[in-house]
Formats: C-alpha cells, sequence, structure tokens
C-alpha cells in the first residue's frame, strides 16, 4: 500500500499530518506490546485503521500501536489528529459521505459533537429534557456556525490512498455514519473492510440522523456480523451536574439510549480477498483487542485455524491496560457511584469550576 498517491480521476488529499512512527517501545505512552508467546506478526502483518470524526485521537487497541498505520479523517479543520505512536499517521482534514459534493457543517458548541446535521433540540427535550444534566448536553450540541464543506466518499478517499485493505473502520460523526457506509460500498462489497466501530443512536438527536436499526440492516446485508453494543454510563454521569432542562420538580433516571458504538466483524465466508488466513487472524486479533474473546474464538473455529493454534494467538495477543496501576485499582476496587464522584472532582479541577 502506497500513502497519499494520486490515480486517475481521484486527487491525492494530501495529509495535514504524515507522522512517521518507529516501532521501539515508550513504557510511558500506552503502547507497550501485546505479550508473546508466538509469532502473531508473521501472520497479521501491519493493521490499516480508518479513523473517521477523528477529533480527540485514535484510542482503541493501544497494544497494537506499534504494528497500526492510522488514517485519521475529520470534517473540522481545527481537528488535528493528537501526537501518538503508531507504524504511521496520516491526518486528513475530509468530511465523508454518500456522495461527492458540498455539504454544511454545523460546528458545535462542544467540537466533538459537530456533525454535518442539525442538532434538534425538540426531539432531544422530548426525550431526555428531565434527565440530569439535559440542560449542559444540549449547551454542548447546540451549533455555533455553519460552514460549508466539500464532501467525498470513502471509496474515492480509500483508493485515493492506495488502501487494498481496510482492517479497522471507525466511525464516529453524529448522525451520518450510514451515509458513509454507502459511500463505501465498493469496498464492503469486495469484502475489504474486516472490524467496524460505529456510533449509533437510538434516539436520534440530530435531524435526518441514522438509527442502530438503519446501521444494522446494511451492514447485515454486506455480510457482517453483529458483535457487540457498547455504551458509557460512567463518562456521561460523570460529566453531567445536575440541572435538567425542564424546570420541573420531576426526576429521571439516567439513560443512555442517544448514542453508543456498535461493533460488526465481517463473517469470513464473505471475505473474497486471496489471504484468508491473513484476514482471519487479523480479524481475529483485532476482536481480541476489543474484549471479545468468544468472537474471535468463534471466527478462528470457523475459519478452520490450526486448533492447537487459536489458544496460544488469543494468549499472545490479549490486551494489556494501559492505564496506570493505580487507576486501575480504583476503577477495579471502588463502588461505582465513588469512582464517578472522583471522575466528577478531577473535571472541576481540571476546568477550574
Amino acid at each position: 500500500m502506497t500513502d497519499g498517491l494520486p490515480i486517475h480521476g481521484i486527487p491525492s488529499y494530501g495529509a495535514d499530518r504524515l507522522n512517521e512512527r518507529s516501532v521501539g517501545g515508550d513504557d510511558n505512552d500506552g503502547s507497550a506490546a501485546p505479550r508473546e508467546a508466538m509469532n502473531w506478526q508473521a501472520l497479521t502483518g501491519n493493521f490499516y485503521c480508518v479513523d473517521v470524526g477523528s477529533r480527540g485521537g485514535f484510542d482503541d487497541l493501544p497494544t497494537l500501536r506499534p504494528w497500526l498505520h492510522v488514517y485519521s479523517v475529520d470534517a473540522d479543520p481545527a481537528a488535528e489528529s493528537m501526537p501518538q505512536r503508531f507504524a504511521s499517521l496520516h491526518h486528513f482534514s475530509l468530511a465523508l459521505h454518500s456522495s461527492q459534493g458540498e455539504m454544511g457543517f454545523f460546528l458545535a458548541t462542544r467540537p466533538s459533537m459537530s456533525s454535518l446535521l442539525e442538532f434538534d433540540p425538540i426531539a432531544f427535550a422530548r426525550h431526555f429534557g428531565l434527565m440530569p444534566g439535559s440542560e449542559h448536553w444540549a449547551r454542548a450540541l447546540a451549533p455555533q456556525r455553519r460552514q460549508t464543506t466539500k464532501t467525498e466518499t470513502a471509496d474515492r478517499f480509500f483508493r485515493s490512498q492506495k488502501l487494498d485493505r481496510i482492517d479497522f473502520l471507525k466511525l464516529d460523526t453524529q448522525g451520518t455514519e450510514l451515509e458513509i457506509l454507502k459511500g463505501a460500498h465498493e469496498y464492503l462489497s469486495a469484502g475489504k473492510i474486516a472490524v467496524i466501530k460505529t456510533e449509533v443512536s437510538f434516539l436520534p438527536v440530530y435531524r435526518d440522523a441514522c438509527t442502530f436499526s438503519d446501521v444494522d440492516r446494511f451492514l447485515k446485508e454486506q455480510g457482517f456480523l453483529f458483535v457487540d453494543c457498547a455504551f458509557y454510563p460512567d463518562a456521561v454521569v460523570a460529566e453531567s451536574p445536575a440541572t435538567a432542562i425542564r424546570g420541573m420538580n420531576l426526576h429521571e433516571e439516567t439513560r443512555f439510549s442517544a448514542g453508543g458504538d456498535a461493533f460488526y466483524a465481517l463473517h469470513p465466508n464473505n471475505y473474497r480477498g486471496n489471504d484468508r488466513t491473513g484476514f482471519t487472524v487479523r480479524s481475529a486479533v483485532l476482536l481480541n483487542q476489543l474484549g471479545y474473546v468468544s468472537v474471535a474464538l468463534d471466527i478462528l473455529n470457523n475459519a478452520s485455524f490450526p486448533p492447537d493454534r487459536i489458544e496460544a494467538l488469543l494468549r499472545a495477543t490479549a490486551p494489556v491496560d494501559p492505564r496506570p496501576r493505580w487507576k486501575r485499582a480504583l476503577r477495579n476496587h471502588l463502588p461505582p457511584s465513588a469512582y464517578r464522584g472522583i471522575q466528577r472532582l478531577r473535571r472541576r479541577l481540571r476546568s477550574g469550576s
């Protein structure tokens, strides 16, 4: 794969940042290599990851960083990729969608909540108006200004970067994830995308946003297996002050149906390339790193991977928690309410409020 080379009729999107990194270790950056009990790298080679909606950096797969080639994409020109240690890092200011053209981009109060879709405050209040912290989240979602941005399809972008395959595709674009997937139809149909992590919503708070059922139906039609849907109650509660939008003496428990992350894996039977062993092992290693060991085991079994090597592979590529030991101890031993209280206190101290 050659990075950044033009092909006929498609521009080469110049990387705003091209950060080639050596594979050397650094004990303090969370990129310690997985424990090795076999030469699994000879089976996988490097991993190619595309992170769409990349503000804040690519935090997934921390113990695989020395083998990751990361292509980070964000529609906001101000959203530079965070400096991290990878095999290579390439950042692009670009909006991916189902077609080429121009669209309005709504810059929200909290930049990470900016979107090609406009925030719908009526729908938000309808579903979450009495939840603690809803006033805070509504302010964060509110658009501050609108700017015009060019859009490109994922297929054309992938081809422009000479990406023969994408091992891990991550989407976090506040409601346009299905349109991006539609724009990747060529790569999806050819079985060139292995594992997908996509933000999903069950109750959309952006106008015309896709929902989980839309994404789920589309990806299953492309031969993908649904793996899991993850929610993040600690993060939501830790950032939520008590004020609700509707000033009534009523209370509603915090819910998380406005957003989560869904995980999908292409079934090995739907892979159409020549390197079936490499595809299977890479998918299993990624799922193992994400914590889905049972699915990784099932994929290896169904692909007729040698049974005597399966356990060794999964043990060798088990994730290593990059957090300091004291953080892991707090997380593992404190009651959830106490842990969330410490998170809230740390955030207040950092913000000076």
